[in-house]
């Protein structure tokens, strides 16, 4: 009789998702109306201008993750630009949408703080492939 391995290989990798609401009176003061985090269900309660962090925000899979994005996004760059390991990503959306609605939102994908700098690289390169993302090296 075969036994299943029953080795752990640790808890599954969570990422945050946080968004940004711009609207054309937030514009003309170079600043976003509205931030904070994405909730669990995809919605993105308003958190004015504060920085509010809640104590224990939504973390999603990157697969999760990374098809919020690829919903929500037109294009997707890196936080820093050539790099071979992201921070962060953030996608905007088509500028049809800040045209026709006065309001544009980004949403941004943030890598765990406990990622080895190999696991973040790799994080990356699956980014890179999934989401075309501007910015990283391959």
């Amino acid at each position: 009789m075969k036994t299943k391995n029953l080795a752990k290989s640790g808890p599954a990798r969570r990422f945050n998702l946080t968004y940004s609401i711009i609207t054309r009176e937030s514009a003309t003061y170079g600043d976003h109306a509205y931030h904070g985090y994405v909730t669990k269900n995809g919605g993105t309660p308003r958190v004015g201008g504060g920085g509010y962090i809640p104590k224990n925000p939504a973390r999603f899979t990157l697969r999760e993750g990374v098809e919020m994005i690829r919903f929500h996004a037109d294009h997707i760059e890196a936080d820093s630009c050539p790099c071979s390991v992201v921070r962060w990503i953030t996608g905007y959306p088509p500028s049809s949408d800040y045209q026709r609605s006065g309001e544009s939102v980004t949403l941004s994908l943030h890598l765990p703080r406990e990622l080895s700098p190999a696991s973040a690289r790799r994080v990356s390169l699956v980014l890179k492939q999934e989401l075309d993302v501007y910015g990283i090296r391959a």
